[in-house]
């Protein structure tokens, strides 16, 4: 079994009035799930030291993805993974996760050391996607 060298620690960052992002984080390098805005991330990022790697987005909507444009001028280009289903409607995706509803399923995704698995979980939108870190992968 491959053991990351240190585990991956997820951040919250308050967005907006009732949301939150999050970091998934080890070392200098985050993956950001779910930027609604762009400003407490990065107020996020920089007091903790971090450069984003890339963006998970479980869907579409504007308080799950508003902040994707302004990350990405602050930082330049980084991968945007969402389901596959939302082609289009997530900010510069560049990753179109085409994973089951009956399991979740290898992305190709590695953050921090651990494998990233998704599936697809319709029902609050028609491409809404679960995303699993893996610590532990064999």
């Amino acid at each position: 079994m491959y053991r990351p060298a240190v585990p991956p620690t997820i951040t919250a960052v308050p967005c907006l009035r009732d949301n939150y992002a999050y970091l998934i984080h080890a070392a200098e390098h985050a993956w950001i799930v779910d930027p609604s805005e762009s400003a407490p991330v990065i107020a996020a990022l920089d007091a903790l030291h971090l450069r984003p790697a890339g963006i998970l987005a479980t869907h579409h909507h504007p308080d799950h993805t508003g902040g994707i444009d302004g990350l990405i001028a602050r930082f330049g280009p980084m991968p945007v993974a969402a389901h596959a289903l939302d082609r289009g409607r997530v900010p510069q995706q560049s990753i179109f996760a085409d994973v089951p509803s009956t399991a979740f399923a290898s992305t190709g995704l590695e953050i921090a050391g651990c494998e990233v698995l998704a599936a697809h979980i319709p029902g609050h939108t028609r491409a809404a996607i679960a995303w699993w870190c893996l610590l532990y992968t064999s």
